[in-house]
């Protein structure tokens, strides 16, 4: 007869996962909380509601009838104030508090606009959240969690070198570390980027808003 063993969770490959990127997990949650927050705030809130029509339409302006390049263009320059806000966070003490933050109010952006479009385009807006602005999110999300992590652990040595007991460390090289990670997570931003232009130009049209 077999004795059956006992699973040692301390060791599984699931456990060992989650330790290893359990700055991505809570920055994931920050963002999921954000968007929650976004969705319960659009409603209660009318200038909130204006504003973010306004950016829905400045997003539809810019994307109806352009070309694929300055979609790309366009939806990159959107990313990008994003993108450099995560990456200064990483470059003091306050990013600790800071990065988490600015994950969380991208994601209250997000929120927003998808609480706009189910509200006001019934189910034109369900359609065009889930074929153009959903897989754009994701694809940036995953940049946004990447390097916000790079930065959360940044941030982290900074702290610990700053403690009066803390060890003298090269930061120079620590830094340019810091920086190439970023560098190659930045990709995922120039991917959501490429989607964007890739959907908009194929399924813009579709939508009569």
């Amino acid at each position: 007869m077999k004795r059956s063993g006992i699973v040692n969770l301390s060791h599984s490959k699931f456990v060992d996962t989650v330790l290893k990127n359990n700055v991505v997990i809570i920055l994931a949650v920050f963002f999921i909380v954000g968007v929650v927050i976004g969705v319960m705030s659009l409603g209660n809130n009318d200038t909130l509601f204006s504003i973010t029509k306004n950016d829905f339409v400045n997003f539809l302006n810019q994307r109806r009838n352009s070309s694929f390049g300055n979609v790309f263009i366009s939806s990159f320059l959107n990313i990008l104030p994003y993108a450099f806000l995560i990456f200064i966070c990483g470059t003091s003490i306050v990013g600790i508090a800071l990065t988490p933050l600015s994950v969380m109010y991208r994601g209250f952006c997000y929120g927003m606009t998808a609480a706009y479009l189910y509200n006001t385009m019934s189910l034109q807006g369900i359609a065009f959240n889930s074929l153009i602005l959903i897989p754009t999110t994701l694809v940036a999300v995953f940049g946004y969690l990447t390097c916000g992590r790079e930065a959360f652990n940044f941030s982290i040595n900074l702290a610990k070198i700053s403690m009066p007991n803390g060890q003298a460390v090269n930061i120079y090289n620590d830094f340019r570390l810091y920086c190439k990670r970023s560098l190659i997570y930045f990709m995922f931003y120039i991917a959501s980027a490429l989607l964007d232009a890739i959907m908009c130009v194929s399924f813009i049209k579709f939508f009569n808003f």
